[in-house]
């Protein structure tokens, strides 16, 4: 019974603060930056342009010249650590025997979707260092995927899972975004 009051609780907090889903719980190491514009510019496309800003600011110290590809690293690797984290939590909570069979099979699916989405963000990283864009592109819009489809499956059944869901969507959003915005500035916009 305490489980499932804390549980109602965290859903309760984080559907009024999704936010709080995404990024700012997984420690990312600090890069460094010398031109605080370009997390704006980086953040330019993204649908919600403040979590962006934020989420990637609280990333970066001033420093060294960095780039608007290095901006985009920053998004992919939080948005990586979230979806192993979302995926160890969902598959956690699918280990309860106390929940009904078809909310378990839920979970377990939606498992399976975040360790292929966590494994295409990394491709997703390998491809961003050799420049090769469209790539890049093609293996976020295929985590997307896997996320939608887990976030489909769980969104009825597993309040606290969907939302979790949800701020791995904001971040690959936000990785994607901040990508298009990086391609463009270096002339291989896709």
């Amino acid at each position: 019974m305490a489980t499932l009051f804390f549980l109602l609780h965290i859903a309760f907090c984080l559907t009024l603060q999704p936010h709080l889903a995404v990024g700012r719980a997984f420690y990312i190491p600090k890069t460094t930056l010398n031109n605080p514009n370009l997390v704006q510019q980086a953040c330019e496309r993204a649908s919600d342009k403040n979590l962006c800003v934020d989420l990637i600011s609280s990333d970066i110290i001033d420093g060294p010249k960095r780039s608007i590809k290095d901006i985009a690293f920053i998004a992919f690797k939080i948005a990586a650590k979230n979806a192993t984290e979302t995926s160890s939590f969902i598959e956690g909570i699918a280990d309860d025997n106390g929940i009904a069979a078809t909310v378990q099979q839920a979970l377990s699916d939606c498992s399976q979707h975040y360790i292929s989405a966590a494994e295409l963000i990394e491709d997703a990283i390998d491809e961003l260092v050799s420049d090769s864009y469209p790539d890049v592109v093609k293996f976020a819009e295929a985590a997307l995927d896997d996320v939608d489809t887990c976030n489909a499956g769980v969104k009825d059944q597993h309040k606290v899972a969907a939302v979790k869901s949800l701020g791995v969507r904001q971040m690959l959003d936000i990785a994607l975004s901040v990508t298009n915005v990086a391609a463009a500035s270096s002339g291989a916009e896709h």
